[in-house]
């Protein structure tokens, strides 16, 4: 999964019209110059934009483009549908039923739930929530102390490029700051070059207990053994037999909390957002 330019740009755009709702219409060339989108280009996005009655353009005088509704009303899910189609469709969970594999593939059902969340999540998410954020980030850059929050620094290790997508969407969408490592030897580098808040780690990489490694060099380093770490793996269900219980197991495997695959965002919001109460 990956967001296109024409969706970025897009979204660039009607961050920029939400930010001036009730003010004056923007002109093309204002939104480009503030967003720093090619005109043309811009004048290529709209369409769909329009089409989709998320915009519209207003001839005459005052001329330019405004929304059709208030940014509270308008979801992150209408723009990238409007711009490119749904932002995940995975094969498996959209055709499977021409997959060869069909009744003996254990992967179906959870790209299909991975899927829905995606995109019940960005269907929960407005451009109010954008407009909100992009203030907040102009107040830090300001220096206003009184709008402006720290952002905490959170840590992904997970091999799989797809699922550290979509959480470093839905993490930097609520403010969160994120780096990634695709295997442990890289997120113990960045560990020690970043000192994230909060570190989320998978099991199940380079070899099925690589996460359990990258758990035990974390608490014995001096510099990082006092940060917290979510593990986020599938290997209750995977291994059975397993069945890590982190107030029991705390000793064997020294992390502060495990969540079972896959996690929705608000699930995942949630747990990370108890790290920092």
């Amino acid at each position: 999964m990956k967001l296109s330019t024409r969706a970025r740009y897009g979204l660039r755009a009607m961050l920029e019209l939400g930010s001036s709702y009730d003010k004056e219409p923007l002109i093309l060339r204002e939104i480009a110059e503030r967003q720093e989108i090619p005109v043309k280009y811009l004048e290529q996005l709209v369409i769909p934009l329009k089409i989709a009655n998320l915009v519209r353009n207003t001839r005459g005088a005052g001329k330019g483009y405004s929304l059709t509704r208030p940014p509270e009303m308008i979801t992150i899910r209408e723009v990238i549908n409007a711009l490119e189609g749904p932002l995940v469709d995975i094969h498996c969970s959209s055709g499977f039923e021409t997959c060869e594999h069909l009744g003996e593939c254990a992967l179906a059902e959870f790209w299909r739930e991975f899927q829905h969340q995606v995109d019940e999540y960005l269907g929960s998410k407005t451009l109010k929530d954008l407009v909100e954020r992009d203030e907040i980030l102009q107040a830090q850059r300001k220096g206003d102390r009184k709008k402006a929050r720290v952002r905490k620094k959170i840590l992904i290790i997970e091999d799989d490029k797809t699922l550290v997508d979509t959480m470093r969407m839905i993490l930097e969408s609520n403010y969160y700051q994120t780096l990634a490592a695709y295997d442990g030897k890289e997120g113990l580098r960045l560990a020690k070059e970043h000192k994230p808040d909060l570190i989320l780690l998978d099991v199940m990489m380079g070899t099925d207990t690589e996460g359990f490694h990258v758990a035990y060099a974390l608490r014995k380093d001096p510099e990082l053994k006092d940060i917290p770490i979510l593990m986020i793996t599938a290997i209750n269900q995977e291994s059975p037999y397993f069945n890590y219980n982190p107030e029991a197991d705390k000793e064997a495997l020294p992390v502060n909390k495990l969540l079972d695959k896959p996690v929705s965002p608000d699930k995942l919001l949630s747990e990370v957002g108890r790290f920092f109460e």
